[in-house]
Parts: structure tokens; sequence; C-alpha cells
């Protein structure tokens, strides 16, 4: 148990302290000028605030047993530091995130299904990446995100369990136990839009997908995430040659290819948590998210 959590704590301060790819390093940032309206200082911090409304998912769950709709209320601290004169205005944000999901925050009353409560913590820490465009006094903000969590699950079974539906309730048990009791590990992605009232101030929304894993897998794990580290650092290769090119239709690109590649790498992870290698499958939480940011 505690080589789990150091190898844990690890990755949360590799995440939070490290950026994981060359364009982030410390030389890109410009502390004494900038073009994106933004007070000069080298790192400018970040409060940002998120709803949603989704419903947990884990494949193969037995009919006719279905997650609720979970509201979840997410805070993110964070900073948010700026490329060196990069010409699409890209930036690096590294924020922690603390997340409550709870099935109190909305009105489950869908019929058909035998419903399981849920009530989910979550700390997380995130890399994010995006684009700056000012368009007069209106900033336009495309962004994706990646990163690592921590979290506590609970749920509390169906209260009815008819008998023509025998057994059902049992095997949805058995499955959804392997989550409970201690802390486990999870993993997630997320793109959307910033849109800028002022320097201050945007309205965001995007779309989010996270992975809570029944247990760790230490070097099924590492190899999984080392396959992705290579693919997107191809990625980031081709795309910055198309940013220098047209900074603006390239950072375009650059957020649609990263946000498919994270997509495609969520959609395998759906059933082989550390795909491509074959291991257990995670519970799926993915939808919209809205909210503002602050920025100071």
């Amino acid at each position: 148990m505690k080589n789990k959590i150091t190898i844990l704590l690890i990755l949360f301060l590799f995440v939070f302290n490290g950026e994981v790819f060359p364009e982030g390093n410390a030389s890109l940032i410009d502390s004494t000028n900038n073009s994106h309206g933004y007070p000069h200082h080298k790192r400018h911090p970040v409060i940002e605030l998120r709803v949603s409304n989704a419903r947990f998912n884990l494949e193969n769950l037995s009919a006719p047993v279905e997650f609720n709709y979970s509201g979840t209320i997410q805070i993110n601290l964070g900073y948010r530091t700026f490329g060196k004169k990069h010409p699409a205005g890209k930036y690096f944000e590294k924020y922690i995130s603390l997340a409550y999901s709870s099935n109190k925050f909305v009105n489950n009353s869908e019929a058909g299904f035998l419903p399981i409560d849920t009530e989910v913590w979550k700390l997380a820490a995130v890399n994010e990446v995006g684009y700056h465009h000012r368009l007069g006094v209106i900033g336009i903000t495309p962004y994706y995100s990646s990163g690592y969590f921590l979290y506590n699950f609970d749920y509390a079974e169906p209260t009815v369990c008819p008998a023509v539906y025998d057994g059902a309730c049992i095997s949805g048990s058995e499955k959804l136990d392997r989550f409970t009791g201690t802390v486990h590990f999870g993993k997630n992605f997320e793109q959307g839009i910033k849109i800028g009232l002022g320097e201050k101030l945007s309205l965001d929304a995007g779309y989010t997908e996270q992975l809570f894993m029944p247990r760790f897998m230490t070097w099924k794990f590492f190899g999984s995430e080392i396959l992705y580290g290579f693919t997107r650092v191809a990625l980031d290769k081709f795309t910055r040659s198309i940013i220098q090119s047209s900074p603006a239709l390239g950072s375009i690109i650059d957020v649609a290819l990263v946000s498919g590649l994270n997509y495609l790498v969520y959609h395998f992870q759906k059933q082989n948590m550390n795909w491509p290698f074959r291991t257990e499958e995670p519970i799926t939480f993915e939808g919209i998210k809205v909210g503002f940011s602050l920025i100071f």
C-alpha cells in the first residue's frame, strides 16, 4: 500500500511541477512582455468553477441496473503562463482541482431501470494548453487538458430488485465493490472553449472524459502512458510547424488533433484501462461542463 501511495504522489508532483512535453519549458515564458492584454507577470493566478450533469458508466454492468445522473461541482486553483511571443497566443496552465459528484444535485425521474446512487470525491492535478485570440474586448480561447486524480467512490444499491431480474443487483454490486473502500486512481481528458469578457473573466464550456480505475497496475500503466507520450510529442512537432506558417488556423488544428487523440485513447481505455495491454474495465464519466474563470 505504501508503494502505491508513493507512486501516486510522484505522478501528482510530476504533473503539477513539470511539463510533460518540451514546449512547456520555462525558457519560453516572457516576464516583461506579452501581447495578450494581461499584466506583465510570469504567472497569472487562476480560479475556475465548473458544474456538470452526467452519468457514470461501467461497461457490461448487468441490466437493468444503471447509474443515476449525478451533478458535479468542481473548483480549480492554479497558475497560467504565456509562451514567449508565441504567434498563436499559446498558454500553459497547471491547476489542482477538487470535485464532488452526487445524485443530490439533480432530479432523477427516468424509469425503466434500477438506479444506483453515487457519491464521489475527486482530487486532480491537471495540465492545460490553450490559445488566446483577442477580438477587441472579447477573447476566444480553445483549449485541451489532461491529468490524473485520486478518488473516493461510494454507491447505494437499488432498494428494489424484482424477482424477474434475479441476480442483476448482486452481479452489479460485485463489480462496483472493486471501486469502493480506499482511495483509487484515475485519469481525465478535457477540451473546450473559453470566451473572455475583458482581461479578468471568461465563460467556459468543455467536454470531459474521465476514467476511474479499480486498481493501479504499475508497469502496464506506465507502458500505456509512455506510448501516449511518444504519440503526443510527434503530434506536437507536426502542429508546431503548421502554427509557424498559419498561427490562427494552426492553433485550431492543434486543439482538434490533440482532442481527437485524447478521445481515441479514452475510447480504447473504456474497455482496457491500460490499453493496449489487456486489463480491467474502468468506470467512466463523460459529459459537458460549464462555468467561468477568473484570471489575475
